[in-house]
């Protein structure tokens, strides 16, 4: 989990330090990166067995349109259990995220809606499963270097097995959101 955090705030580093060339680059294609931490609220039966926990993003975006952005989510995330031991999510989601105000505009709404796959490991052997969710959040910023906080619900089928959670991230991007 460690790795994954330093990985994904090495990530907002490099970008903070190539704003002009980022944006200069983005101007021409209209993709962006992102990176963001926060917590995870179990919800639903997950959070009778799961007290809240942490994960990390990062995302890799592509605007063919102006208020349409697609993205590709990679995350990890890390619940405790109430008893003892914990349950890891990874994950790796496709996304929409629909801007309904100019690129420019600060503050900046947007919705996000998502499908994919998370990798679950609850102190046994890992399982995979089919995941979606939506959201929205709010971004600051100026031109295309924004601070954004959003919240997601996502819902994880393991077979028969499902879990649900909101995850609350705080982070960096450029372009989108």
């Amino acid at each position: 989990m460690t790795r994954h955090v330093a990985g994904a705030l090495g990530l907002a580093l490099v970008s903070v330090a190539l704003p002009s060339t980022l944006e200069a680059q983005q101007r021409e294609r209209n993709w962006g990166v992102g990176a963001g931490a926060g917590v995870t609220i179990p919800v639903g039966a997950y959070s009778s067995t799961d007290n809240p926990g942490v994960h990390a993003l990062m995302y890799f975006s592509y605007s063919p349109w102006r208020a349409i952005g697609l993205g590709l989510d990679v995350g990890t995330g890390r619940t405790p259990h109430k008893a003892v031991g914990h349950t890891d999510l990874d994950e790796v989601l496709m996304g929409v995220v629909w801007r309904p105000t100019r690129r420019a505009a600060s503050p900046r709404p947007f919705l996000l809606a998502s499908i994919g796959a998370v990798a679950l490991d609850t102190d046994n052997p890992s399982k995979g499963g089919f995941a979606w969710g939506g959201g929205g959040g709010i971004s600051i910023g100026r031109g295309a270097a924004r601070l954004f906080i959003e919240a997601r619900f996502l819902r994880v089928q393991a077979g028969r097995e499902s879990l649900s959670v909101i995850p609350v991230t705080l982070g960096f991007s450029t372009l989108a959101p």
